[in-house]
């Protein structure tokens, strides 16, 4: 199938209705342009199951088919990526998979890592399409790139609950091995006949039962809403696991959920906890829209995180930062290479090392959505981070040693760092040492993924668990022996300093491995076929109504619109 046009181009639609083959005209936009004619990919989700990478949803432009006036096309297939081999991304050659429900940006995806498969739910319509029914979506690979979509709502055990949920777009989804989570998310036209605006508390999908459940607990925000932010399944603490929720808005476009103070979902006991962390150079800035991943490390567990956007100054965020567990320590990063700027993009941890991003817009290239004519300086929109080394590199490597903390992150383990954490309770810190009994799912989906072949050992060099652990369990051992008092006294002033701030200063560090990667800014064999300004005036009047892109503040809701709490149907 072929990319959905904008409203008015029913010339062009009818053309590719009528293609044949693989389902691409050669007159008409492709859903995998050639590396020469593409311009941008976003708003997409994605997954690993096995060895392939699968993308889903979203829009993208290319040459010679967006101009000011008609800029990007939604996607009508799922694409994968082999990761069995190595590739560069100016080589790498995709796959399109032919895909029957909706396209859809935003939307949320959990994986059933067990069976093979992930589901889609919710998202919001391109502009100019039409609302269609609620439905349950779920796509099977088939273990060799490719797969098969069926329509799972009439298999639902509790379909009349389903019916019920509130449709959003961007949400934070994240997948355990038994459930799928998806946390806020926003209803408004494009998703909804009846707009709720921001959505309190949580869903979930039970993978064996097929049940959904809802709940209404959300303390992680002041309103209990959640909007562009990211959500990691952390399979190493806990009995199953923990979830971290990271970023994003919960009031409108100008209020945000800072990173000083960290949420945590127990998986087990579905309880809520905060943790304060620390960072010797300051914390991430206010963000949505960001993609976050996570690796595991000899006893750590590292989340790093990677660009962003900020609505009020208008600014997309090229920096990067790691947020290392269980010390809770942010590390802003310092490749030899700065990455591009982005927002509404997504990562994830493949092979052993490295962090794959894919998509993704920046909002500096202009207004009126001249950020879709703008070439991503990412061939093909896909960027390699080796997250051992901190560098960017020129390509994916399928055979990769396996992932090492880096000494700039190690260094606060082996200087006894754990004994200088201030936990919030006392349950904060026994969570911290008890290890997981489950495994992590080979996949992510939401703003994020935590996890890639499902491997979470690593011959690493850095901190021995016993310490770590030890440090924990005899922390848990020390607050009780000291008493309520002086931890209170702690607890406050760490959160009194903590909430002063400062601006973050780059970690320095020697470049190992390959040089840093920043791909070239590509020509234009016919340049006369497609003629663009870089940073562009804003949209006239007569311009389409504005897709899902920054300056569209499409996402904003008023201040003053009250959040929806949901119905709790959780159950244990």
């Amino acid at each position: 199938m072929v990319p959905s046009p904008r409203k008015g181009w029913g010339l062009v639609a009818l053309s590719m209705v009528l293609a044949t083959g693989n389902g691409q005209n050669d007159d008409g936009p492709k859903n995998i342009p050639s590396v020469k004619n593409f311009l941008r990919r976003s708003g997409g989700t994605a997954a690993i199951i096995g060895d392939y990478v699968y993308y889903d949803g979203g829009e993208l432009s290319q040459v010679p088919f967006s101009t000011p006036t008609y800029k990007q096309f939604a996607m009508n297939a799922t694409i994968s990526i082999d990761l069995s081999r190595s590739w560069d991304p100016s080589t790498l050659e995709m796959t399109e998979i032919t895909k029957p429900p909706t396209p859809l940006n935003r939307q949320a995806m959990l994986v059933d890592s067990s069976n093979d498969a992930f589901y889609i739910w919710g998202g919001a319509i391109p502009g100019g399409s039409r609302l269609v029914d609620p439905a349950l979506w779920k796509f099977t690979a088939d273990g060799s790139g490719g797969g098969s979509w069926s329509d799972e709502t009439s298999k639902l055990s509790n379909r009349p609950v389903f019916e019920q949920l509130d449709r959003v777009q961007g949400p934070a989804s994240v997948s355990t091995s038994k459930r799928g989570y998806i946390f806020g998310g926003l209803s408004d036209r494009d998703t909804s006949p009846e707009p709720k605006s921001r959505i309190v508390g949580h869903v979930a999908l039970d993978f064996e039962d097929q049940t959904w459940t809802q709940n209404s607990t959300a303390p992680y925000s002041s309103t209990g809403s959640f909007f562009g932010g990211s959500a990691l399944h952390v399979p190493e603490y806990g009995k199953e696991g923990i979830i971290v929720l990271l970023g994003g808005t919960y009031d409108g476009s100008s209020k945000y959920n800072d990173f000083v103070t960290i949420n945590i979902l127990d998986v087990e006991t579905g309880q809520w906890h905060k943790q304060e962390t620390s960072g010797p150079g300051g914390w991430p800035s206010d963000r949505a829209l960001h993609c976050a991943t996570g690796v595991a490390g000899n006893g750590t567990y590292e989340i790093f995180l990677y660009g962003g956007e900020i609505r009020n100054s208008r600014r997309s965020y090229s920096d990067m930062y790691v947020l290392s567990l269980p010390g809770f320590e942010w590390t802003r990063l310092a490749p030899s290479r700065s990455p591009p700027a982005r927002r509404d993009h997504m990562c994830l941890t493949v092979g052993k090392r490295q962090m794959l991003s894919l998509g993704g817009l920046n909002t500096a290239d202009g207004p009126g959505g001249s950020m879709w004519l703008e070439k991503d300086p990412f061939p093909q929109g896909v960027g390699i981070f080796d997250m051992a080394t901190l560098q960017w590199t020129d390509g994916y490597d399928a055979g990769a040693s396996a992932y090492e903390t880096h000494e700039s992150i190690r260094k606060f383990y082996d200087d006894g760092g754990m004994s200088r954490v201030n936990w919030n309770s006392s349950e904060v810190e026994t969570l911290f040492a008890t290890q997981a009994s489950s495994t992590p799912p080979s996949g992510g989906g939401g703003e994020d993924s935590s996890a890639g072949d499902g491997d979470s050992t690593s011959a690493s060099s850095g901190p021995p668990v016993g310490a770590i652990a030890g440090g924990v369990v005899g922390g848990v051992v020390g607050l009780a022996l000291v008493g309520g008092l002086v931890w209170f006294l702690l607890r406050k002033k760490r959160k009194q300093g903590a909430m002063k701030g400062s601006p973050a200063t780059d970690v320095t560090y020697a470049s190992t491995g390959t040089e840093g990667y920043y791909p070239q800014q590509k020509t234009y064999a016919n340049p006369d076929a497609y003629k663009y300004q870089q940073h562009g005036g804003e949209l006239d009047g007569h311009s389409p109504r504005p897709e899902m892109q920054g300056e569209s503040g499409r996402y904003e809701v008023p201040s003053d619109t009250a959040p929806v709490e949901m119905p709790d149907t959780s159950r244990r």
